[in-house]
């Protein structure tokens, strides 16, 4: 008898002080952003920029529509948009997203600095 495969997702999220952790739902869509760059409020606002956008897109979503949400601007301010720029030069320098094809792996990588991007099969 084959045992059967359990998929768990756990959030752990460390604020600098202290850490959470927490059991997911594996059937669920998430988004994250850093505790220590984004404030509450601007963490709420991009949840709210995902909730906004799994609701635009009714049926199941395809991993072309999560690349551009991710790379997508939001706002005109960006400080808090998913592709940050931050006048101290902090900013988001690279998008990563891995999907499954069939049986194998393809990664894209979209390096911002160099406005490159690249696509392997892992």
């Amino acid at each position: 008898m084959k045992a059967e495969k359990v998929i768990r997702f756990t959030e752990f999220i460390w604020d600098g002080n202290k850490k959470y952790l927490k059991e997911l739902d594996p059937g669920l869509p998430y988004v994250w952003s850093s505790v220590t760059l984004y404030s509450e409020e601007h963490r709420r606002l991009r949840r709210e920029w995902f909730n906004n956008f799994l609701s635009e897109h009714h049926a199941e979503v395809s991993s072309d529509q999560v690349w551009r949400f991710h790379a997508g601007r939001h706002t005109s301010d960006t400080t808090v948009n998913l592709v940050m720029h931050r006048e101290e030069g902090l900013k988001t320098v690279s998008i990563t997203q891995v999907t499954r094809h069939g049986g194998k792996f393809v990664m894209k990588y979209a390096d911002l600095l160099e406005n490159a991007e690249h696509r392997i099969q892992i």
